[in-house]
C-alpha cells in the first residue's frame, strides 16, 4: 500500500501513516526499513498486518529509497 507519514515521534518510537485508501494506520519504529526517522508528509509504501491492537503497518519504506533501488537494478 501507499501513503504519507501523518506524524512520527522518535522518542516514543511510533507514528501514523495516512494511507491512499483513506484512513490512518499505526506503525512502530521496528517496522521502518531504515534507521533515519520519517518526517510528516513523507511518501512511503508498507504492508498491513493484523496485531492484537488492530492493523499496523509493517515493512515501511520511503518511496525515494525504492526508486533508488530500482535505478540500481537497471
Amino acid at each position: 500500500m501507499n501513503g504519507k507519514v501523518k506524524w512520527y515521534d522518535a522518542t516514543r518510537g511510533y507514528g501514523f501513516i495516512n494511507h491512499d485508501e483513506g484512513g490512518e494506520i499505526f506503525f512502530h519504529r521496528t517496522s521502518v526499513h531504515e534507521h533515519k526517522p520519517l518526517g510528516p508528509g513523507e511518501p512511503v509504501t508498507f504492508e498491513v498486518q493484523p496485531s492484537d491492537k488492530g492493523p499496523r503497518a509493517e515493512k515501511v519504506k520511503r518511496v525515494n529509497q525504492l526508486a533508488q533501488q530500482l535505478d540500481r537494478g537497471k
